[in-house]
């Protein structure tokens, strides 16, 4: 007797061509085969978590991760961060910026992904940690993260139109949701104040996003940049 639950082989062959027809239809790239296995197995070496480093000063800042990668990031643009990169993740965090070595917090148990924001204030250089948690896995959906990098802003993040996309977002903090991989465009907020608009686009699914608010609550700049996972040596 036939499992009714169970497609025949045949059955579930014509399943699989009819699925890669329906991607290839909705117009999903090509991607190389380690952006595949980046999207769908996006978990670093056993023992190591992936870190990315954000300049969050005004500045250019060349860095040393983990005294592992080198990097040089100028600021107020997409470049001001990193890709990932596996670090031990039983270490300790460090930087080294402008002959300064900064400390951060140990990877929360369990966290794969993590960006370690460089800031500046009244003392100098500081770093803040924020553990880079995803949303439920949806094949067909991107992922898009919001940094808040002004301080005394407790952000939002709307569309064009005005359709609010983030609420509240605290300084020094992340907010993310799963959103259908479409071109649009974005402003920041800073109570009455909004930056430029930001063009989202050329999102596909399966693709990671991250948006920065910088400036200061008076003139807040929306910047973006695609999450990259970066192999493990330079």
């Amino acid at each position: 007797m036939k499992n009714p639950i169970f497609p025949s082989i045949h059955k579930l062959k014509a399943i699989l061509i009819m699925a890669g027809t329906l991607l290839a239809g909705i117009g999903l790239s090509h991607a190389a085969p380690a952006d595949d296995m980046a999207r769908l197995y996006a978990l670093p070496p056993a023992g190591s978590v992936y870190v990315r480093v954000v300049n969050a000063t005004n500045r250019p800042l060349d860095a040393s991760l983990a005294g592992q990668v080198n990097l040089h990031l100028p600021p107020n643009g997409a470049s001001m961060v990193s890709g990932y990169y596996p670090v031990d993740g039983n270490a300790l965090l460090s930087l080294s910026a402008d002959q300064q070595t900064l400390s951060a917090d140990p990877a929360p148990p369990g966290t794969s992904f993590i960006s370690l924001l460089v800031l500046e204030g009244s003392e100098g250089l500081h770093t803040r940690t924020i553990a880079d948690k995803g949303v439920a896995a949806d094949g067909l959906k991107a992922e898009l993260a919001v940094y808040n990098l002004i301080p005394g802003c407790t952000a939002q993040i709307a569309l064009e139109s005005g359709q609010s996309v983030f609420t509240d977002i605290d300084f020094e903090s992340r907010n993310v949701r799963a959103i259908n991989p479409v071109s649009t465009g974005l402003v920041g907020r800073c109570d009455a104040q909004k930056s430029s608009v930001f063009m989202l686009q050329n999102l596909k699914s399966g693709d990671h996003f991250s948006l920065f608010l910088i400036g200061n609550s008076h003139a807040p700049i929306l910047i973006g940049a695609l999450n990259q996972i970066m192999p493990t040596s330079q």
